[in-house]
């Protein structure tokens, strides 16, 4: 299963239509709100100021959402066609239906919750099991 991560805020005009895309095609993601805490905020800046796909962001003093990572690559979201086109590039939806008989009993998805801090606690409040476990867990409508 792929980790994909998309990093927006609901305020943004280019990012709830970018990610509306990536939930009409059922894609498994972590919606990132980079404005709901300091820790998320600081967490996206990081990136930002440290990857390449950010050159032209940073020359330009934008923010740089909606944003998107595909396992490790960085990319920045022009429009919703552009997610589109890395659905199609990512062969996300193959991936998706390779993954549907392959799911664990009782619909658990694997959770790729964020540290929020060195205590081994996730955003979502749960303990961090120990790093050779897998994350399982049915995740909550957003």
């Amino acid at each position: 299963m792929r980790k994909i991560v998309f990093y927006g805020t609901p305020t943004c005009s280019d990012c709830p239509p970018a990610k509306a895309v990536l939930e009409e095609n059922n894609i498994k993601f972590l919606f990132v709100d980079v404005c709901e805490s300091v820790g998320k905020l600081k967490m996206f800046l990081k990136l930002r100021d440290t990857e390449d796909a950010f050159q032209e962001v940073r020359e330009q003093h934008k923010v740089g959402v909606p944003c998107i990572v595909i396992d490790d690559e960085t990319i920045v979201i022009q429009n919703p066609d552009h997610v589109r086109q890395l659905i199609e590039q990512y062969h996300l939806k193959e991936e998706l239906n390779l993954n549907q008989n392959k799911r664990p009993p009782g619909g658990e998805v694997f959770c790729f919750a964020l540290y929020v801090c060195q205590c081994r606690k996730f955003s979502c409040g749960r303990e961090s099991p120990p790093i050779s476990q897998p994350i399982i867990s049915n995740l909550p409508e957003r």
